[in-house]
């Protein structure tokens, strides 16, 4: 990944060895470092749940909020896909609560299932525990290759593992795909404004980005391989134009932006260029114009002439 610099330990090569030989995507999330610093705890502390959901969580031994430090999801494009997780579980506490709640338990090659009821013939959800930090869930089917896999110590490999490795040991949310992303932003086809990005985004041939977190701002940085350098260069120009409609959408006075103080998040900022057929994107918004953004905007008080 040329244009992100390793600095990180990145994907914790136990899960990734869990992750299916024909994956065309991963998504990881390192839990622990975004809840280290402070944009990660303001979107930590937005998670409320109700009194029955904290108390299912306590029944449970287990809070995401807390005891997750890492995620990683992949996906071939056709099945559900597989999402893998480290922290700290409490396998029997989960397993009652999950018998409670309807799911079946088994064991396939000394791993507790727990399966929940499907259709006849179809794969149904299920949740293992390889041991007290490692947790799989995805469909039945798949939980047991990931066992299949675990037991006989596979490992992950090819382009996707390299990339996986290299883009998460800068950042501590990131994607790595094989496949086009036009299908996964076709919306952008629907907003008139942004339409030529997602035209341009039919040259897409692979896409690789990540999110970097730090104590003052949040970094995006993106990588779009194209067809061709001619083709980059088309979308660089549109990267371009997309991020000026957004800076000039959210700024103050725009009559579409969220107030004074509540705009421009970030949006002047972006470095765009190109490498070959590779268009790079990188953004820095800082923590607290994060905060606003995710801030619902203060109401206007009514006069109290309006309310007698």
């Amino acid at each position: 990944m040329a244009g992100i610099p390793a600095a990180r330990a990145g994907v914790d090569p136990a899960l990734l060895a869990l992750a299916p030989s024909d994956s065309k995507l991963l998504i990881g999330v390192q839990v622990d470092q975004v809840k280290a610093v402070p944009f990660g705890q303001y979107l930590i502390s937005q998670i409320k749940l109700d009194p029955n959901g904290d108390r299912a969580l306590e029944a449970a031994g287990f809070d995401p909020r807390r005891d997750l430090t890492e995620l990683l999801v992949a996906s071939n494009g056709v099945n559900n896909g597989l999402l893998m997780g480290r922290g700290s579980f409490h396998p029997e506490k989960l397993s009652a609560a999950a018998s409670s709640a309807g799911l079946a338990g088994s064991t396939y090659r000394g791993v507790q299932l727990l399966e929940g009821k499907s259709a006849r013939n179809s794969p149904s959800g299920a949740l293992a525990f390889l041991d007290r930090s490692t947790v799989i869930a995805g469909d039945s089917v798949a939980i047991r290759s990931a066992i299949d896999r675990h037991a006989s110590a596979e490992s992950f490999s090819g382009t996707l593992a390299a990339r996986a490795r290299q883009i998460s040991s800068a950042n501590d949310i990131w994607i790595a795909s094989l496949e086009p992303p036009a299908e996964a932003l076709s919306g952008l086809a629907h907003d008139n404004q942004l339409k030529p990005l997602a035209n341009v985004l039919q040259s897409a041939l692979q896409l690789s980005a990540g999110l970097k977190f730090t104590a003052s701002d949040v970094t995006l940085s993106a990588e779009i391989l194209t067809r061709s350098a001619d083709d980059a260069q088309q979308m660089a120009a549109l990267l371009r134009l997309a991020a000026s409609l957004v800076q000039s959408n959210s700024s103050p006075g725009s009559g579409r932006g969220t107030g004074p103080g509540r705009g421009d998040f970030g949006a002047g900022s972006a470095r765009i260029s190109t490498s070959g057929p590779v268009a790079l994107l990188t953004v820095s918004i800082p923590e607290k114009q994060l905060e606003q953004l995710f801030t619902p905007a203060a109401q206007p008080k009514r006069l109290a002439l309006l309310e007698r």
